[in-house]
């Protein structure tokens, strides 16, 4: 059998490479396997604003472009390399979430064996079987869940944890090679969050308390040469993450106002740590983590492994010294002296807990010569990583979707405005007005200056037609952000709604100068200008939005209208019917007339969430099969069924099918288009209330008849609403 001494030195040779090949293949197959169910889970949270709502790549320069744009438009955040990943895969795979899930769980998988290869570092003699366990509790205890199973919040945690641990495994070992490897591993981890900046002084504690193989001893020129490159690095990145924000987003110090957020911080990380939480509390304010039990048992913890440690000699206590260095640099970069999204989160402990991981097995390692206490510590490590596995292997169920996520999160801390505010968005989405309203108000209750729930309420209530509570509500978003482009729009749009053009001028002006980007703006300006009898500004406006969105047929409508205003009937024919422009989503080719007879979609028989839905064209109506285009007008969505003249089935029309975009609730888009009176029955009767759209899985959507198949990708999936006579 092999033999373990301090060092963890083992027999060399061919046996020995066998054994150890087997142990860390283990431990790696073990991780995954762990990790393994959250492969049928789908996106959640922040999944969908950096993935489902992010158009995929259609080039390689844009894959690489991530790294010259922020990681979130609003917020200060430069993480290419994690971003980087994400888009790649967006190419490879669409909306297809098991890969990215297996992308996490094979990533923690090496992040383990990079944990093992630290923790046997021969400074810190830790022997092989404390060290497997030691990088199997790392992987697998709850806080490391919390950066597996949610793809791009855990992700942004992980990746930056992997370089860093790579960083300094190789740091502590000698020769050029390992000293090249630490810092390109160093770059690699500034590029996946900012939180790695905290490395340098990881590997200068290292030097000083003498864990390097090669360190610098006392002569101060080797402790440049050996230190600077990295401080260098630290340099150049901070430079070129300026110039990719551009100034903009600046991060805010707030010790001043918050002066125990730190301390509070480290608690909290310890808390979690030693004793965390079996189920999913996700981001939980502090009355939630620091209450009952465990503000009792970890201090006891805390001081039992203190004891430990003063019963030790110096060797052991500079160990012990690096790693309780390493947990409070890694906690340090959000610790509540800069301005976070959330105060306490679970992840924001990852890298900090193989600190403590490594304390505990130097503990270990001093009475692994003793038989008994051999056995004892073991025993102990296997239960320990037994019911950390089990505990982190089953929190899959909290992410198996969004509504899921947000009510586990809702469970656990029904005061948290940031929930009431996930879940209004969501019921927005999926067209429940009046429970997305019922949280939007709750938020509102918890925190009044919450900018997105009043933009969302005031949007909302717009679409309902209260244009009184619409009002109110964005005009109390633009009262507390002034700099609100999206609650401007809004309101501009509630004031057209109205007739009230002037004043809508004035809100969509301001909104078209602080989000200059913004077609619809554009457009909506357009429309306010044109209502005022400004036809010349309005063909300006018309024009820029047409520069930005130039497949938008509705915007060559009104750019017609406008130019008709003005007397050029000659180009202003050049855009009626779309100017021979495609929508926002595709183009419709012209081609011969044809009936549409009835068409009927065949979902899987095991997916009994989608039925058959009848497609049906109205008599007499010409129509090209697969041909359908959409277009959002604001909230207006038109039906175009291929008309050879290219003209659109508008107001009062009769209507064959309509898509509509998977962002867009449903029920939401029928309203709409009824209001605008732009969709009717096939036989021309009133719409009843159960008239609602149906989504259509892709499967069934690929396997129908008549050219629909392939036309509706993961990356743009749609709804499709059969109207048929009663």
């Amino acid at each position: 059998m092999e033999r373990e001494d301090s060092a963890g030195e083992g027999r060399r040779g061919f046996p020995f490479r066998w054994a150890s090949a087997l142990r860390l293949g283990l431990l790696f197959a073990m991780v995954v396997a762990c990790y393994a169910p959250s492969l049928g889970n789908g996106f959640v949270y922040d999944d969908l604003q950096l993935i489902v709502r992010t158009p995929p790549p259609g080039s390689v320069s844009e894959v690489l472009g991530v790294f010259a744009e922020p990681h979130w438009p609003t917020l200060p955040y430069y993480r290419p390399i994690a971003r980087f990943t994400m888009v790649v895969q967006q190419a490879l795979h669409g909306g297809n979430a098991a890969p990215y899930h297996l992308f996490n769980a094979v990533a923690m998988a090496v992040t383990s064996l990079l944990a093992y290869a630290l923790l046997r570092a021969p400074a810190f003699g830790i022997p092989v079987t404390l060290a497997w366990l030691g990088a199997a509790l790392f992987a697998l205890h709850p806080i490391a869940s919390s950066t597996v199973h949610p793809i791009c919040s855990g992700r942004e945690t992980l990746l930056p944890a992997l370089f860093a641990v790579a960083s300094v495994a190789a740091f502590l070992r000698p020769g050029r090679r390992c000293y090249g490897l630490a810092l390109v591993m160093f770059g690699a981890a500034l590029l996946s969050k900012e939180q790695a900046i905290v490395v340098p002084g990881m590997l200068v504690l290292a030097d000083v308390l003498g864990l390097s193989a090669d360190g610098p001893g006392r002569r101060p020129g080797a402790w440049l040469r050996r230190h600077l490159p990295f401080l260098g690095l630290t340099g150049a990145y901070l430079v070129l993450r300026a110039f990719v924000l551009d100034g903009g987003n600046e991060t805010k110090f707030v010790a001043g106002s918050y002066p125990s957020g730190p301390l509070r911080s480290f608690y909290f990380t310890f808390q979690t740590t030693l004793t965390p939480f079996v189920d999913l509390v996700y981001e939980p304010r502090e009355p939630i983590w620091n209450a009952g039990w465990r503000r009792v048992v970890w201090p006891l913890l805390a001081v039992l492994g203190g004891v430990a440690v003063a019963l030790q000699g110096s060797a052991v206590r500079a160990r012990v010294v690096f790693w309780l260095g390493w947990i409070a640099l890694s906690v340090a970069l959000t610790s509540n002296f800069l301005h976070q999204q959330a105060p306490f989160a679970e992840r924001y402990g990852f890298l900090a807990l193989l600190g403590f991981v490594g304390i505990a097995a130097v503990l270990a390692s001093t009475v692994w010569e003793r038989p008994a206490a051999r056995r004892a510590a073991t025993s102990i490590g296997v239960v320990i990583v037994v019911a950390c596995a089990a505990v982190s292997a089953s929190r899959f169920r909290f992410y198996v979707d969004d509504l899921t996520f947000l009510e586990q999160w809702l469970r656990t801390d029904p005061l948290a405005g940031q929930v009431h505010l996930s879940l209004a968005s969501h019921h927005d989405q999926a067209g429940n007005p009046e429970t997305a309203a019922f949280h939007y108000r709750k938020a509102l209750e918890l925190g009044p200056r919450q900018r997105s729930a009043q933009r969302g309420l005031g949007a909302l209530l717009l679409r309902e037609g209260d244009l009184d509570g619409a009002a109110f509500h964005l005009e109390q978003a633009v009262r507390f952000f002034p700099k609100y482009a999206l609650a401007h729009f809004d309101l501009g749009r509630v004031h057209l709604a109205r007739g009230e053009p002037e004043d809508a001028l004035a809100h969509l002006a301001r909104a078209v100068s602080l989000e200059p980007q913004v077609w619809r703006a554009h457009h909506q300006l357009g429309l306010a200008l044109l209502r005022l009898q400004r036809a010349e500004e309005a063909r300006a406006s018309f024009e820029r939005a047409l520069a930005l969105a130039p497949r938008s047929a509705v915007v060559h409508q009104d750019l017609a209208a406008a130019l008709t205003e003005l007397g050029r009937h000659d180009e202003a024919a050049a855009h009626r019917g779309g100017g021979g422009k495609a929508g926002e989503r595709g183009a419709v080719a012209s081609g011969p007339k044809r009936r549409c007879p009835p068409l009927r979609f065949r979902p899987r028989a095991s997916d009994p969430g989608h039925v058959p839905l009848p497609l049906r064209a109205a008599p007499g109506l010409p129509c090209l099969y697969g041909k359908p285009e959409v277009q959002r007008v604001d909230d207006l969505v038109r039906v175009r069924c291929g008309h050879p003249a290219g003209e659109w089935l508008g107001r009062r029309a009769w209507a064959c099918g309509v898509l509509v975009d998977a962002g867009r609730p449903p029920g939401r888009v029928l309203r709409e288009a009824l209001g605008h009176g732009s969709v009717r029955r096939l036989d021309d009767a009133p719409f009843r209330a159960d008239d609602g759209l149906r989504p259509l899985s892709l499967e069934a959507a690929r396997g129908c008849p008549g050219g629909y198949a392939g036309r509706l990708t993961a990356a743009t999936s749609r709804f499709v609403r059969a109207f048929e006579p009663r």
